[in-house]
Order: C-alpha cells, then structure tokens, then sequence
C-alpha cells in the first residue's frame, strides 16, 4: 500500500458520504479489494439513500481515503 505523508498543515475530515462520493469510494474499493467482486454503483446508491447517517467517509486534504 502506498503511504501518504501527512504533514502538520493536513486536513482531515470525517463525515457522511454522499451520492458525489461514490465515484471516488468505487475506485477506492476496486484498489484495495482487487480480485474480489467489484462493488456496485447501485448498491451504493442504496446504502447511502437509505442509511445516510451510517455512512462515513474520510478525507485526507480533500481526497477520499477511507
């Protein structure tokens, strides 16, 4: 895995993901779960419509990182 240098200006946010995030949350997943089924765009959409307070993304100066 790639390490990412955090420096002591580095912004990190916690917070609900959106329907905007999926993208970036698809690309995430395919990187680390490579070789497994791909996560699909619907079931996403689902998660996030429905369950909206129990899904959370982490970005790191802007980038999604978990």
């Amino acid at each position: 895995m790639k390490e990412t240098k955090v420096s002591a200006k580095s912004r990190l946010v916690l917070r609900n993901a959106t329907l905007k995030d999926i993208p970036d949350i698809l690309n995430l997943s395919n990187k680390i779960y490579k070789g497994l089924e791909e996560y699909q765009y619907d079931v996403l959409r689902g998660q996030i419509s429905n369950y909206q307070e129990g899904c959370f993304v982490i970005l790191l100066d802007g980038k999604l990182v978990a």
